[in-house]
């Protein structure tokens, strides 16, 4: 897989990512920060949501696990900070 082809890949699970943290009420725009460069994905913390960012990098996982799986690890990550505090 090349570049251009994780890169694609990397903005549909961008694009999973903020569609089920709608869902779940937020606002995709106030929680994410997006590095496409680096493949990277931060969910940020945010008022009456987890207390810790939540990082991942995924040009490796994109590459091999279906894309909403990967979406759902994320975001289910990301819930588990609120669940710590």
């Amino acid at each position: 897989m090349d570049y251009a082809e994780l890169q694609a890949r990397f903005d549909t699970c961008v694009t999973l990512v903020g569609t089920r943290i709608s869902d779940l009420g937020w606002d995709p725009a106030s929680v994410l920060v997006v590095s496409r460069e680096q493949l990277k994905v931060t969910a940020t913390a945010i008022e009456r949501a987890p207390t810790a960012p939540y990082t991942m990098y995924l040009s490796t996982v994109i590459e091999a696990a279906p894309l909403a799986q990967v979406a759902e690890q994320f975001v289910g990550g990301w819930l588990k900070r609120r669940d710590a505090r």
